[in-house]
């Protein structure tokens, strides 16, 4: 699936993704677009955590959330309920991946390195995995991955003028480039 980025101006962002299936769908964005823009959060947390059922995981699936538009493309039979019954069938991994992409924005944000004590305790504080979540518990080694790959992504965005894009490519199976 690919995911356009489009910076359409210093504080707002939109997504315009097409999935493999050949649909287009328009992503609203959401929050301020600085240091990174949501969406694009996700896509480095829940590409560093190996997830496949969070956000990008799901729409490449086929789910639609409140908020996007269908530009192009035909949607297959019953793709609605297949929409709902994704968003449901995923809804805790969904709340824990905006938890983490949350915390880990604002500790880039505020220039907090992920490794610092603080940092831990936060995301521990924050969020404990049940046993039936796809995520498993943040390691310091993830938490120094999610750094890492949130401030290169950054640097990335903020190299977009006004009006461009920049694109990223989500693999729906485990391999994720």
């Amino acid at each position: 699936m690919e995911i356009k980025v489009e910076k359409l101006d210093a504080r707002r962002s939109q997504s315009v993704v097409t999935r493999d299936d050949r649909v287009t769908l328009r992503v609203a964005g959401y929050g301020p677009s600085a240091p990174l823009p949501h969406d694009l959060a996700h896509y480095v947390v829940e590409k560093e955590l190996a997830l496949r059922r969070g956000f990008w995981g799901c729409v490449a699936e086929g789910a639609i959330f409140p908020g996007m538009s269908i530009l192009a493309g035909r949607q297959r039979p019953h793709a609605r309920e297949r929409s709902e019954a994704l968003c449901k069938a995923n809804s805790r991994t969904l709340t824990e991946v905006e938890v983490i992409v949350g915390v880990m924005v604002e500790l880039v944000r505020n220039n907090v390195p992920a490794t610092s004590p603080y940092a831990a305790k936060t995301v521990a504080r924050c969020l404990t995995p049940r046993k039936d979540s796809e995520l498993r518990t943040i390691t310091a080694a993830n938490l120094e991955r999610l750094d890492e790959g949130l401030t290169v992504m950054a640097r990335r965005w903020s190299e977009v003028c006004v009006g461009d894009t920049l694109v990223v490519r989500w693999q729906a199976s485990s391999k994720r480039n």
